[in-house]
């Protein structure tokens, strides 16, 4: 649910229109379908992924490429993977701890041994994210519905 309402706020900073927020509110839920197809042991696997694995746990946004048959990365795409990603990074995992807030912005707008930058985020909504990235610890900290 957090990964929806970061995705609906990078919408509205970016002054798109409504229904483009409204959707991405709801489309964002739907992020990870991917997941489905990739070998469940690499999912639930404790403890720091070998390359094998993380590049089958890479594969799982070709999975849902393949699933929905989209042709680009549209914006709202982009939009939810910085989401994604922020709130990946401050939950708690088998492989991993929670980072802090700050962590978790160091990691997104520097890189780290996992995270190559080039290429992997969209550069204006990474200025975005590095402008409003509190809005993003203060909708990690509302309480959950």
């Amino acid at each position: 649910m957090r990964t929806s309402e970061y995705a609906y706020f990078l919408g509205q900073t970016l002054s798109c229109r409504k229904r483009l927020c409204v959707e991405l509110r709801y489309s964002a839920q739907l992020h990870d379908v991917g997941k489905m197809s990739v070998n469940s042991a690499v999912l639930k696997k404790a403890g720091r992924l070998d390359p094998d694995e993380i590049d089958e746990m890479n594969r799982h946004t070709v999975y849902g490429h393949q699933i929905f048959a989209g042709e680009d990365t549209p914006l709202a795409a982009r939009i939810v993977q910085i989401g994604d990603v922020y709130d990946a990074l401050r939950s708690k995992r088998v492989y991993k701890p929670a980072f802090s807030h700050e962590k978790a912005c160091e990691i997104i707008l520097k890189g780290d041994d996992r995270l190559d930058l080039r290429g992997h985020f969209d550069h204006k909504l990474l200025e975005v994210f590095a402008t409003h990235h509190k809005e993003f610890d203060a909708i990690w900290l509302q309480p959950a519905d």
